[in-house]
């Protein structure tokens, strides 16, 4: 309070005062333009306020149109601000940018340049990098005249490399250090010769521009333990708000979130503060705290890294690299390191006799040392975790380090590298498998990847169809504009604004305008009963447009009723042709008859190849056929449209889909986080949630439970009342369930709260009823069948025409064994309802007799379904391997030969091959044929399968070590598969893993 009355008697003094102006220099300067941000922001910072007219009048003299423009300008950014009509202040903001002002100016006629001992060396980027710092900016003609000289192409080169690490920034031809290039900057003079005290002098002088604010700070919230105060001044002159200011608007959040780092530190343990209560003591909401903390330490773009002591689930400490802890911790491991390869190295020429040393002799070693200074003892059990990643992050560090000059860095290198591979082959880390590291880390576990089919951006919607040029060209040519601003506020789903503007805007749309709009937000609102209804009066008004066929079309799309979406898109086209309607057509026979849809996209695109909407048609029908093909022709189509549409966000997560539906799920995770930015204050739900769903699907596939539990943590703090921030929810609980991924975390009733809130939110009843058809597969593993299969039945109530919901009921029938002869009666109801999918029914139905013993007949029904589709390479493959089991080998290899002559790159027809050799007791060319499939496939679904085989066949020649060996890698990926599905095939294999037990595995 005596603070704003001492401002408030020192503003009214002010202002009894007479206008003061600036002095000629500044209103008349020597070169051509005036600075009217400068002169305007000078006025206000000496006087208490200016009027608009003080402005106009002598001797500053600015024109009205020119002082419009700048006031306004400045009251964007937050200079100044207007409290009564044609009145200013200047605000806090605006007095630090006057400020930066005067020092530029002061600055102007004078450059700082660097010392010799820096300009000794052709290091350009470091030159450029001291003359940034050292001045209040650059510009390009600097760097090319005496004393520094640099050519123009080195200029270039070295400007544009500090520009793409954020390092430099450039603004009106002026190039301005950012706050990593600072940090950079300091990194760069301790590798001079220059004394400690001139390094300390030049950090302090960046120490000098934030003491008032960060004291401020201190004595608000009572921060008076030093070493606490140096954390936080540390971390706040490396990490640079701006770079949250897009996501986090309160710059005082942002020194919460730092204080927060600051005080759980392992120097205070055993002191802590959870993020709850610091929230609470510190007013911060917690989803704030939480999202941010994960994301200052998680990701890589920073200036500073974090390491994580994780004692357990509740606390966490965190460690600054670089800081002193650190350092020393760091060149404690190196000397072991070294040690422990001397030592190595020595033992192994002394003999065989000598063991060599011990890695967790080692880790042991460490923790001792270091717990007698550095942690507190009771920190032990945390720090053996914490070491193993912490060792790996050194070797990958000094693996790419590029500085490794001399022999010292070199041996450094090398050490750190031999200790990682023994760390990966003794089992201690996280990334190494307990029984061979590359089956274990690539391989990834079973999910379901139809819950993809819910997003937005998959298939064209009627948002995507207004995007379109013809679209535009043939419906909106004169509201261009106003069609783009409504598409964008529906796309963010602002449906308030968008019935605003529609209203504000009614007499400019002509009739078929407005009814597209209004249909636009019925579809939107969820309303697709009234949709069909306005549809329909555009048909019948309008009936040689498109649009109202379109538009029809895909209404009765997302109610599931696919014949309803065929028929009214083949009147349109009856009616003209046109390229959206076939796109229409294509993406609605995807969901119905795969193959007709291949057909057609097919013919069409071979007349218009290089139209986008049939490209991203095209790319679709790729992409969904991947789970059953090898197909390659998606991944260069989606690059085409990414290179030929480099700002279109969604191609990119379609990129991101794809591999995902490959099962490459690491490259889905990097492709996600080098190309979608999460930005809070600008959301775009399409892509923001699926790209959420894509991470956490990731993460849960490689068994990553913590990482994809954070990003259920992200989206429900960004978009808590969209549906697939609840089914991500479910999905990763779920799975967490019939995985045993964190026993202590198992929440059943959790799982299902979560799919029920998400069902009650969504209005499109094909999007329903696949939030029921994974909801049913995960139920089938933890609630049992009658609760799976009243899952499924609502899913094929809310969608009866979608054949793939039905082969769900049907794996769901196939993991019960007492369950077979009513899935046989389910297949003869399939063969009637959907005829399009014969091909699909007869290799289910064939694997059906298979688990019955029933082979003959399978036989029977294959050979029958061969003879109508000849190239299908699951009855081939299904064929080929039943024939083994009866004994006719000849054949059986003739049928697998054939089906590889048709398919020569899928893994699993050589999977069969050796399984064939395996019945025929042709053990090593059986065996040729397993390492073949694994070769090509080593993460395929059928693995756990071939190391079984292998190990059977492997103990048959009599080499048990490597039947044990399979054994126990099939073990490790056996525990990946869903229980139910597991034990589908395990069934078979009964006397095998008995044999198997018997040789004392």
């Amino acid at each position: 309070m005596r603070i704003a009355n001492l401002k408030y008697l020192w503003n009214h003094n002010k202002s009894m005062s007479i206008t003061k102006y600036p002095p000629e220099g500044i209103i008349t300067p020597m070169k051509i333009n005036k600075d009217f941000e400068y002169i305007i922001l000078w006025m206000l910072y000496n006087n208490d306020h200016c009027t608009w007219s003080e402005f106009k009048s002598k001797p500053v003299n600015i024109s009205p149109a020119t002082l419009s423009k700048y006031l306004n300008i400045l009251k964007r950014n937050g200079y100044i601000e207007q409290e009564k009509k044609g009145e200013y202040r200047i605000t806090s903001e605006g007095r630090k940018q006057y400020t930066e002002l005067q020092i530029k100016d002061s600055l102007e006629s004078s450059l700082n340049y660097p010392p010799e001992v820096i300009t000794r060396t052709r290091e350009y980027d470091h030159w450029i990098l001291w003359m940034l710092y050292n001045n209040a900016y650059c510009k390009w003609s600097d760097f090319l005249e005496p004393p520094l000289s640099i050519n123009q192409s080195s200029l270039s080169k070295n400007l544009n490399i500090l520009l793409d690490k954020d390092f430099a920034e450039k603004e009106n031809r002026e190039y301005r250090i950012t706050r990593d290039g600072e940090t950079e900057y300091f990194k760069m003079l301790k590798s001079y010769d220059l004394d400690r005290q001139s390094i300390l002098d030049e950090e302090c002088k960046r120490v000098c521009v934030i003491t008032d604010k960060v004291s401020m700070f201190f004595d608000e919230y009572k921060i008076d333990d030093d070493e606490i105060r140096y954390r936080f001044l540390n971390m706040i002159l490396r990490l640079d708000y701006t770079k949250f200011e897009s996501t986090l608007s309160d710059e005082l959040d942002f020194d919460k979130i730092l204080l927060f780092l600051s005080i759980n530190h392992p120097d205070n343990y055993p002191d802590y503060i959870t993020a709850k209560n610091f929230a609470l003591d510190y007013d911060i909401k917690l989803t704030t705290l939480e999202f941010f903390i994960d994301k200052i330490v998680e990701e890589k773009n920073y200036a500073i890294k974090f390491f994580e002591l994780k004692v357990d689930d509740k606390i966490t400490y965190y460690v600054q690299a670089e800081e002193r802890l650190e350092r020393i911790l760091s060149v404690i491991i190196e000397d072991y390191i070294r040690k422990f390869t001397y030592l190595s190295k020595f033992q192994k020429q002394e003999g065989a006799q000598n063991s060599p040393p011990d890695i967790n002799q080692l880790l042991d070693d460490v923790i001792k040392d270091i717990c007698s200074d550095l942690f507190h003892e009771d920190l032990k059990p945390s720090l053996r975790k914490f070491l193993v990643e912490y060792i790996e992050h050194l070797a990958y560090k000094f693996e790419t380090e590029k500085n490794l000059i001399n022999h010292t860095d070199k041996i450094k290198g090398i050490a750190f590298q031999n200790v990682f591979e023994v760390i990966q082959s003794f089992g201690t880390s996280e990334t190494a498998s307990t029984v061979n590291k590359p089956v274990d880390n690539e391989s990834y576990y079973f999910l379901h990847n139809r819950i993809f089919d819910t997003l937005d951006i998959i298939y064209f919607s009627k948002i995507d169809f207004i995007r379109m040029v013809e679209f535009k060209k043939a419906y909106f040519s004169k509201n261009t504009e106003f069609l783009g601003m409504m598409e964008k506020k529906l796309a963010k789903g602002h449906l308030s604004k968008v019935n605003d503007l529609l209203k504000d805007n009614l007499k400019n749309l002509n009739d078929v305008e407005l009814m597209i709009l209004k249909d636009l937000t019925l579809t939107y609102n969820g309303e697709l009963e009234e949709s069909l209804e306005l549809t329909n009066e555009i048909i019948e008004k309008y009936p040689n447009e498109y649009v109202g066929y379109l538009f029809q079309s895909i209404t009765y799309f997302l109610m599931g009723r696919f014949k309803d979406a065929l028929s009214v898109v083949d009147l349109g086209l009856n009616m003209s042709f046109n390229i959206l309607l076939i796109s229409q057509k294509t993406q609605v026979l995807i969901n119905y008859d795969h193959d007709k849809a291949q057909e057609l996209i097919d013919k069409i695109f071979q007349d218009y190849p290089d139209n986008f909407a049939l490209n991203r048609t095209k790319f679709l029908v790729g992409m969904t056929d991947c789970c059953t093909k090898i197909y390659d022709e998606p991944f260069k189509l989606i690059n085409s449209l990414i290179d030929s549409n480099p700002d279109d966000s969604e191609l990119s997560i379609m990129k991101a889909i794809l591999y995902t539906v490959n099962h490459k799920y690491k490259e889905a995770k990097d492709w996600i986080k080098q190309t979608v930015e999460f930005n809070l204050l600008k959301g775009n739900p399409r892509v923001d949630t699926a790209a959420y769903l894509i991470l956490s699907f990731s993460y849960v596939a490689r068994g990553k439970f913590e990482k994809a539990l954070d990003i259920v943590n992200k989206v429900k703090f960004h978009y808590p009342n969209h549906p697939l921030s609840h089914i991500i929810t479910g999905l990763v609980h779920g799975f967490n369930i019939v995985y045993n991924f964190d026993k202590s975390k198992i929440n059943k009733e959790l799982f299902k709260k979560e799919f029920q809130k998400a069902k009650s939110m969504e209005q499109s009843e094909k999007k329903l009823s696949r939030y029921y058809q994974l909801e049913s597969y995960i139920l089938n593993e933890t609630d049992g069948f009658d609760e799976a299969i009243k899952a499924i039945d609502k899913a094929i109530e809310l969608s009866p025409e979608h054949f793939d919901i039905y082969s769900t009921k049907t794996h769901i029938y196939l993991t019960y064994n007492d369950k077979q002869d009513e899935v046989l009666a389910l297949y003869d109801e399939l063969f009637e309802k959907f005829p399009q999918n014969d091909k699909e029914i007869r290799h289910m139905k064939s694997f059906s007799y298979y688990a019955l013993g029933e082979i003959e007949e399978g036989v029977k029904l294959l050979r029958e379904g061969i003879k109508v589709y000849p190239e299908a390479i699951v009855m081939l493959n299904n064929l080929s391997v039943f024939l083994g089991g009866l004994g006719k080998f000849d054949e059986a290899l003739e049928v697998i030969e054939r089906a590889i002559e048709i398919e020569p790159r899928d893994a699993n027809l050589f999977d069969s091959y050796g399984e064939i050799l395996m019945f025929a007791e042709k053990y090593e060319a059986a065996i040729e044929k397993f390492h073949q499939a694994l070769e090509m496939n080593p993460t395929g679904w059928f693995a756990f399968h071939t190391f079984l085989k292998l190990s059977k066949c492997y103990k048959a020649l009599g080499m048990e070590d490597k039947a044990i060996t399979c054994y126990e890698k099939a073990k490790v990926l056996i525990q990946k598969v869903l229980p139910g599905k597991r034990k589908m095939y395990l069934d078979q294999l009964d006397e095998n893993i008995e044999e198997l037990n018997k040789v004392h595995i």
